[in-house]
């Protein structure tokens, strides 16, 4: 039976903490001046807005050509994607603005996940409502005069089966699986429909997040005003450096350490401030922060090693060749410090070769021949030597090693 706390969370309000690809939001992306007519319409009444319902541009098929206002879960340090995939070049160049509304607010609503059909299913919805529709008023006289009862049960199941199809028409899209760039289901598309087709009335309550520009904050903190914002939980966000930001780290993370000691060394030294970046910028975004701890020691053993070259160089009045380097970087770390230690205590005896000697004490796993008190006292020497070395040298002479 496994250790692991259970998640209990309920699932709107689920945060990139919790799961990354999860978010406790319903987001509206725009560009400025939508923006501002949404926050700023004038036939909806006080610290309200309004987004208006429209068939989706990209539908080109009239069975789906349904008013709409659409949404998408996309976790907020994603949400720049959309600027890199939309056709329309206005909308890559404007589309940093946006309004993230409370997600349980949101169902409460109206506002439900999109369902992509493939083509079976798209034939078997549509083709249910066409025949149904054809099954006039007369089909029902005749019924109703020789099975009264019946005809009756069989009108109910008919008009509930056509309403409910007509329900799922209007959340529904075709999946694409044919399609050259396979469909939009990369949008976690949400939507708003109604039987009237109306826009969508929305509270400024309801708002979590505004997308904008640092000079466009001062200007939707007035439109909402600041008196309802310090009351309210809302954030202002940019969302393409979130972006940006994380894409730039999972690309470095990516990326061959396989490359040239001096390279490795100075993308290692690199890393870790990246991650020292990332696992502060995820505590105020609430990210998974256990794993970059992880690999922050990782990180700080490959310094360690790092310093041991510098450690023995040292001691041995050496310098290490590109084999050494390779040697101790490629080794386990308790390994080399125990092999650097033997060698500390013998390098009295005048060794000829101290690379050769320092080589085959790693491969051949070498162990001072003391008792247990020197070995300790000798490891803790080298390790006093390899923190003085991480605390003032290592940064100032990288370019030697």
């Amino acid at each position: 039976m496994s250790n692991t706390p259970r998640n209990w969370t309920p699932t709107f309000k689920l945060t990139s903490i919790e799961k990354p690809d999860m978010s406790p939001y319903l987001f509206h992306m725009t560009t400025e001046e939508s923006l501002q007519s949404i926050l700023q319409d004038q036939e909806v009444g006080e610290n309200e807005g309004k987004l208006i319902a429209q068939t989706p541009r990209h539908c080109s098929d009239d069975k789906y050509n349904v008013p709409m206002v659409c949404f998408t879960d996309t976790p907020p340090f994603a949400l720049d994607f959309f600027r890199y995939r939309w056709s329309n070049s206005k909308d890559r160049e404007n589309l940093k603005y946006g309004i993230g509304f409370d997600k349980r607010a949101m169902v409460a609503k109206g506002v439900y996940p999109t369902f992509y059909a493939n083509k079976q299913v798209q034939s078997q919805v549509f083709g249910l409502i066409k025949m149904l529709k054809t099954f006039d008023s007369d089909n029902w006289t005749t019924l109703e005069c020789e099975y009264d009862q019946i005809s009756q049960q069989l009108k109910k199941i008919h008009e509930d089966t056509l309403l409910t199809l007509e329900s799922i028409k209007k959340i529904m899209f075709p999946l694409l699986e044919d399609n050259k760039y396979e469909g939009y289901i990369w949008e976690r598309e949400w939507r708003y429909t109604s039987p009237n087709n109306t826009d969508f009335i929305f509270s400024y309550e309801d708002i979590r997040i505004i997308c904008c520009t640092d000079k466009d904050e001062s200007n939707f903190k007035e439109i909402i005003g600041e008196n309802f914002i310090k009351n309210n939980p809302i954030q202002f966000m940019r969302t393409w450096e979130e972006y940006n930001e994380i894409t730039d780290f999972l690309n470095k993370r990516t990326q061959d350490m396989n490359n040239d000691i001096d390279k490795r060394i100075e993308k290692v030294l690199a890393e870790r401030k990246g991650v020292e970046r990332y696992l502060s910028h995820f505590l105020v975004q609430e990210q998974n922060i256990s794993k970059l701890r992880q690999f922050k020691d990782e990180l700080n053993i490959k310094i360690k090693k790092i310093a041991l070259v510098k450690v023995f160089e040292k001691i041995s009045n050496v310098k290490a060749d590109s084999s050494i380097k390779h040697l101790i970087m490629d080794n386990d770390y308790e390994i080399v410090i125990t092999a650097i230690a033997v060698y500390y205590q013998q390098k009295e005896n005048k060794i000829p070769k101290p690379l050769g000697f320092l080589t085959k004490a790693i491969q051949e796993q070498w162990k001072p021949r003391v008792n247990e008190k020197e070995k300790k006292e000798t490891i803790a020497i080298i390790t006093n030597l390899m923190n003085h070395i991480i605390e003032n040298d290592l940064e100032i002479n990288m370019q030697e090693i």
